[in-house]
């Protein structure tokens, strides 16, 4: 088993927002999250990518406890052991499109990955867009960049959040075949989406409604 969660729960003072949540993922398969605005499914995705902590209970990877590390090692698995779209793009204002995609690079004091960064823009159509900044791209382009940063150091988990609201139905195709491609190369995908035409050909589907796995 790659990725695991065993009855976790996440709570902010009086309010649950998640409670007795536990699933499992195989390295090389796709799971999708789906469920209703509010239902607590990114903060799912959150918990399981070390972004937040669980209240309660236990996040293993590679059959180690990882929700109890050290921060210096959570901080070290996020960047090179895992991947993340966000459903905004999150991309950094001031750098240029091939800077954005070679952050995770730089965290990780890898100066190696420049031809890599660019291969993988050209594969996304945007070899042309290398010294723009993000204030000058689409919304579709901005998610090509998320996408393209996210795999840049060839991570085992690809976390996903919506990557494909907001995007035309051609791109919107696109980026579906694209990360459902992902764990045919042995990267497994977690995606929480509201795209039940996504979510209905992922290897697992699970649902939440009101912070509990329906």
């Amino acid at each position: 088993m790659l990725l695991s969660a065993k009855n976790i729960g996440k709570t902010y003072g009086e309010e649950v927002i998640l409670q007795g949540i536990s699933l499992e993922l195989d390295g090389g398969q796709s799971l999708a999250v789906t469920g209703p605005s509010g239902s607590g499914k990114s903060t799912l995705l959150s918990l399981l990518g070390l972004m937040l902590s669980p209240t309660v209970g236990e996040i293993w990877y590679k059959n180690e406890d990882i929700g109890k590390l050290a921060e210096d090692r959570k901080d070290r698995l996020r960047n090179q052991e895992f991947g993340f779209i966000f459903q905004s793009a999150n991309l950094i204002g001031s750098l240029t499109v091939l800077d954005n995609v070679l952050v995770p690079a730089y965290l990780a004091k890898n100066r190696q990955m420049k031809e890599k960064a660019v291969n993988l823009l050209r594969e996304f159509e945007l070899g042309h867009r290398l010294d723009y900044y993000p204030s000058e791209l689409s919304v579709g382009q901005k998610r090509r960049v998320a996408i393209a940063r996210a795999l840049l150091l060839d991570p085992a988990v690809v976390f996903a959040d919506e990557p494909t609201n907001d995007l035309d139905p051609q791109l919107c195709s696109w980026v579906g075949d694209y990360l459902l491609g992902l764990p045919a190369q042995g990267c497994a995908l977690v995606v929480v989406t509201h795209d039940l035409g996504l979510s209905a050909r992922a290897d697992k589907v699970v649902a939440i409604a009101d912070g509990h796995l329906q």
